[in-house]
C-alpha cells in the first residue's frame, strides 16, 4: 500500500455502483463491513485498475492483510467473499470485461465456533428478577426475544399492529427487508399484554423508550446486558445469544431442523446446521443412555 494511499477514483465509482446494486438486499451492518473491506482493497490496489486484478493481486492482498493488518481467518474469508461477490456481481451486470480473479484463488477456512446460549435455566432466572421488580416491559421483551428466536434489528422494527394474538403470530421485516412470519409462546403473549396495559400511548411500535420513542438497537443490547448481570447470570448475555438459547432449546427437544430454520429466518439451512453440530448436550444424553446398556 503506498503511504499517501493513492486511491482511484474510477475504482471508487464502481464500488460505489456495486452498492447501489446490492439496495435493500444488505443490511447496514453488511453494507459498513463490505465498505470497510472496500476501502483495504482500494487503498492496497493504489492506482490499479479493478478492471486489471488478477489473482496474483489477491493473493498478496490476502497476504498484506494476514501479514502486515494481522487479520485473522474470519476477516480474511469475509473479505474474500466481499471481493468474489464483487466481481461475480460487475462481470454478469457487464459492468467489468474479465474473468473473476477470485476464481483462482483458495477459498480461506475458518473453523466454526461453538456457539455461546442462553440455557433454559439462565432465562429463567432473568424472567423470576424480571417479576420480582415488576419490569412490564423486560418480561415482555425477554420472553419475546426467547420464544421467538427474533433478532435485535427485528425486534427494534416490531410492531403491534403487526401481532395477532390470537394466532400468537407476527409479520416482520428480516434480513434485506423480506418479510417473514414469526411465533411466540403463550407466556409472551401474556408478559406483552401485561406490558401494553401500562402503556398510555397509541404509538406502533411495540417497544418504547421513556421518552415515548421507539426502543433503539443499542438500548435494547445494553438493557438485555444490564438486567442479565443484575439477575445474577455470569455469562455474557446479549440479544444474539438469547437467540442462539431459542435454537438449542428446540433442537435440544427434537424441533426438526427445516422447522427451526423456518422460526429463525435463516435463509440457507447450512446456517441452522452449525447449531446441529454444537449441540453435544443431546448427544452426550443419547450416548449415555447406550452406554448404561451395554456396559
Amino acid at each position: 500500500m503506498t503511504e499517501d494511499k493513492i486511491i482511484n477514483k474510477n475504482n471508487e465509482k464502481l464500488v460505489n455502483r456495486y452498492l447501489s446494486l446490492r439496495g435493500g438486499n444488505i443490511t447496514d451492518r453488511t453494507r459498513q463491513a463490505f465498505r470497510w473491506d472496500f476501502n483495504v482493497f482500494l487503498e492496497y490496489l493504489g492506482d490499479k485498475n479493478i478492471q486489471d486484478v488478477t489473482h496474483i493481486d489477491i493473493d498478496g492482498f490476502i497476504e498484506y492483510c494476514r501479514e502486515d493488518r494481522h487479520n485473522g481467518d474470519e476477516a480474511l474469508s469475509r473479505k474474500y467473499n466481499t471481493l468474489n461477490k464483487f466481481y461475480d456481481t460487475m462481470i454478469k451486470k457487464e459492468y467489468l470485461d474479465m474473468k473473476n480473479p477470485l476464481d483462482k484463488v483458495e477459498r480461506i477456512k475458518v473453523r466454526k465456533k461453538v456457539r455461546g446460549y442462553v440455557t433454559l435455566e439462565e432465562y429463567k432466572q432473568i424472567i423470576s428478577y424480571l417479576e420480582s421488580i415488576n419490569d412490564y416491559r423486560g418480561l415482555a421483551l425477554f420472553s419475546l426475544l426467547y420464544s421467538s428466536g427474533l433478532r435485535v434489528s427485528e425486534i427494534h422494527k416490531l410492531n403491534i399492529s403487526n401481532i395477532s394474538f390470537g394466532t400468537r403470530m407476527f409479520i416482520i421485516k428480516g434480513k434485506g427487508d423480506k418479510e417473514r412470519e414469526g411465533m411466540f409462546s403463550e407466556e409472551s403473549k401474556n408478559y406483552i399484554l401485561q406490558y401494553l396495559d401500562t402503556r398510555n400511548d397509541n404509538l406502533d411500535a411495540l417497544f418504547i423508550s421513556r421518552e415515548k420513542n421507539r426502543l433503539a438497537v443499542s438500548s435494547i443490547q445494553q438493557y438485555v446486558k444490564r438486567i442479565a448481570k443484575r439477575a445474577g447470570v455470569e455469562s455474557n448475555i446479549h440479544p444474539h445469544r438469547i437467540r442462539h438459547g431459542t435454537a438449542m432449546l428446540l433442537l435440544d427437544n427434537d424441533l426438526p431442523l427445516d422447522q427451526i430454520q423456518e422460526i429463525l429466518g435463516h435463509e440457507n439451512i447450512s446456517t441452522t446446521q452449525i447449531y446441529a453440530q454444537t449441540s453435544m448436550k443431546k448427544v452426550k444424553n443419547n450416548v449415555d443412555d447406550i452406554y448404561s446398556k451395554v456396559l
